[in-house]
């Protein structure tokens, strides 16, 4: 009787492909843990004494080819960021990424021990590891929704995001939307989250716009319509 989705993409498809004409938006929600206040020096610390790591970057994702870890990897290394930072690649293997395997380990040992791979860490860790990070990225080609550069954003950590699909409808990240199939622009974003810390605007829009209150509300207003 009633059809829900995330996101405006999500309806699109749902429409085109099964023919649906009346489909509602109730937006995921950013967990409040991540809009909590921290101290980053002392997360940094922490980080470096549990994972003995410092000046990174994170990606949080499962692992598919449309996750894009290859593209990452790609601009990583050829840019020779290794030399500087570390790449911390988080999320359970699902299919395996073939590109990115053959990329990987075809890698000196001297660039491999810069690429941390976890597959599986706690809640808890992944909100360490993550308030620890210098720079946050998604570049992921196809998403529903996309949360995690929602919840990283939402950590203050300067983050970037794949402008495809469903997160085209993050516009509150601006110049931090990046086309996911052009190295050229995802490289000139990563410069620029690099250079820029995150404001704080964006905290607040995410904050106002994906809450389970506001997603609650419009589901409220669809099932009971309001007296005439």
């Amino acid at each position: 009787d009633i059809v829900l989705t995330v996101s405006e993409y999500s309806k699109q498809k749902i429409q085109e492909h099964f023919g649906i004409k009346d489909v509602v938006i109730t937006p995921n929600a950013v967990d409040p843990v991540f809009f909590e206040e921290y101290d980053k020096k002392k997360v940094v610390q922490e980080v470096k004494r549990k994972y003995n790591l410092d000046n990174y970057w994170i990606y949080i994702s499962r692992w598919e080819p449309r996750k894009n870890h290859h593209t990452l990897l790609k601009v990583f290394i050829e840019n020779e960021y290794y030399k500087k930072y570390s790449l911390v690649l988080i999320g359970d293997q699902s299919i395996t990424n073939t590109e990115f395997k053959m990329l990987y380990d075809g890698l000196d040992e001297s660039v491999k021990k810069t690429i941390f791979i976890l597959n599986k860490v706690s809640f808890n860790e992944l909100i360490l590891l993550m308030r620890g990070a210098t720079l946050a990225v998604y570049p992921s080609i196809a998403e529903g929704f996309g949360i995690p550069p929602l919840e990283s954003s939402a950590a203050g950590i300067s983050t970037i995001c794949s402008n495809t699909t469903a997160m085209s409808d993050f516009i509150f990240l601006k110049n931090r939307l990046f086309n996911p199939f052009s190295e050229n622009d995802f490289n000139d974003k990563i410069k620029f989250g690099l250079q820029n810390k995150q404001d704080v605007s964006i905290s607040d829009a995410i904050q106002n716009k994906y809450r389970w209150e506001l997603s609650a509300a419009i589901f409220k207003e669809k099932i009971v319509p309001a007296e005439e």
